[in-house]
């Protein structure tokens, strides 16, 4: 449904763009920001992770060495009268649900689903690789300077769109998997615990 000849032309001044002084003085700002974030995700991970992991580790193997029969066989009987897999299904079948409903069996319409999807990944990614964020909404509309509508590039962008049929082509190519999304998920809602239930027992 997309207009070939004028996707060409949205394409090449795209890259007309990426290649202008602009862009590059952006994303120079912008990686500044994502390094920042990414020593922050680090050091988040190390004071609240890392570093309790490797403390608990250390006592446990403390604990374990004063007496290592009798405390492996108390480990043993733990595991042995713990339910797993009763609590492996429920938060199973609470992320399924979850999942499920949001992005497939949800009343939502194609277009709407589609934005819940896209930030929904860019943040989901972006928490563990901060320069995946580059690729939301405002660090593009920033990079390809189309963020302001008196902006004169913004009209020109947005002209280029419409008639490239951009978004309708893709929002064409995604209604196809979300259906197929809903006819194997939504028709069957124990579909994804019949498959790990086949894999893992």
């Amino acid at each position: 449904s997309g207009n070939w000849s004028a996707l060409i032309l949205l394409g090449d001044t795209l890259l007309e763009h990426i290649e202008g002084n602009l862009f590059w003085s952006r994303l120079g700002s912008l990686m500044i920001r994502v390094v920042q974030q990414r020593w922050n995700l680090i050091n988040i991970f190390m004071e609240n992770y890392f570093k309790p992991y490797t403390v608990f580790m250390v006592n446990f193997l403390e604990w374990l060495a004063e007496d290592v029969e009798e405390n492996f066989g108390t480990i043993t009987e733990s595991l042995r009268n713990a339910d797993s897999v009763g609590f492996f299904w429920i938060y199973w079948g609470w992320f399924e649900q979850k999942v499920t409903s949001y992005f497939a069996c949800s009343n939502v319409g194609t277009e709407e689903s589609l934005a819940s999807l896209y930030y929904y990944a860019i943040s989901l990614v972006g928490y563990f690789e901060p320069s995946f964020k580059l690729f939301g909404p405002q660090s593009l509309c920033n990079l390809l300077d189309f963020c302001e509508e008196e902006n004169g590039n913004y009209a020109k962008l947005r002209e280029m769109l419409e008639t490239s049929k951009a978004k309708e082509a893709i929002l064409e190519v995604y209604t196809h998997v979300l259906r197929i999304k809903q006819a194997t998920i939504c028709s069957n809602t124990h579909v994804l615990n019949t498959y790990w239930t086949y894999v893992l027992f």
